[in-house]
């Protein structure tokens, strides 16, 4: 079988996987491992040989990634902003080896067990809305359930954050949220302005 390099391993599917990433302890090795996202929404470290013969083509692990999908929320080829956001949700909660996983399974955030399944998520969210990027918990020590979250904006979600980022610009401290709000362009765009040139000003 013809090997496939890293670059056209990572984004392409195998079954109801998509592959992530290389497990990088496995890089020098001869079988290597792959960090794959099922349909399902569960992450998983799966042999490149097993994905590539097609003897893998799910996690395994869930219901979900057993049944055909009647909500209209994923495909084989195409996950909603709803469903993604569900199955981000998730990875935070409980994969304990993703970036920042101490800001949730380190603080014991848990999901409501009812959003296991997606259909009783989507009931109780509705779809994300288009000027939405992510689901929010009010309060941050507490656990993703409906009572707890809304969809909300980069911005809104910034604000929100126990360390919520400041910056001192002008003699002012404000949280980048608020600057962003101030100046009139997005978080994201006030983040990357401050990060790249270490001001909220564009460079002339």
């Amino acid at each position: 079988m013809t090997a496939i390099s890293e670059a056209e391993m990572v984004g392409r599917r195998f079954g109801k996987l998509v592959v992530l990433s290389l497990v990088e302890s496995t890089r020098e090795r001869g079988q290597r491992y792959w960090i794959c996202r099922c349909d399902c929404g569960y992450e998983k470290a799966i042999q490149g040989h097993s994905l590539r013969s097609g003897n893998t083509k799910s996690c395994g692990v869930s219901e979900q990634c057993v049944r055909t999908f009647k909500h209209g929320h994923s495909s084989t080829t195409l996950l909603s902003p709803t469903y993604h956001s569900w199955m981000g949700m998730k990875g935070r909660c409980r994969q304990g080896w993703r970036e920042g996983a101490k800001n949730y399974i380190g603080r014991g955030i848990t999901y409501d067990q009812r959003w296991e399944k997606f259909e009783n998520f989507l009931a109780d969210m509705g779809e994300r809305p288009p000027e939405c990027d992510s689901i929010d918990r009010r309060d941050n020590d507490k656990g993703y359930s409906k009572e707890n979250c809304r969809w909300a904006t980069w911005t809104e979600q910034a604000r929100n954050r126990r360390n919520s980022k400041t910056f001192t610009y002008e003699g002012r401290t404000l949280p980048i949220a608020e600057w962003a709000e101030e100046c009139g362009i997005s978080y994201v765009a006030a983040y990357k302005r401050i990060i790249r040139h270490g001001s909220l000003e564009l460079p002339r």
